[in-house]
């Protein structure tokens, strides 16, 4: 006898979801460490970078290092565009 198991599976994030939820994420913070990023995102690192150098090349992060870590904050831009959304 074969057996069908149902399985829901969870609505897909589009790239853009993740986008905003990482910029929600540091607007939240205000400062915020590359590593509590991806442990707060649920993101692995190799989604969360590119993420993140998109959002710093559209102006609405910056990066920064402080004692060897990477850290990111909000600019205004970054602000306006949560406003705005």
């Amino acid at each position: 006898m074969m057996r069908i198991v149902r399985t829901m599976d969870a609505p897909t994030e589009t790239p853009n979801d993740k986008a905003n939820k990482i910029l929600e994420l540091i607007r939240k913070r205000g400062t915020v460490h590359l590593r509590r990023i991806i442990v707060e995102s649920g993101l692995p690192f190799n989604e969360a970078l590119p993420i993140l150098k998109s959002l710093e090349e559209k102006g609405l992060i910056e990066e920064f290092k402080h004692g060897g870590y990477t850290y990111y904050k909000i600019t205004d831009a970054g602000k306006d565009f949560i406003e705005t959304e």
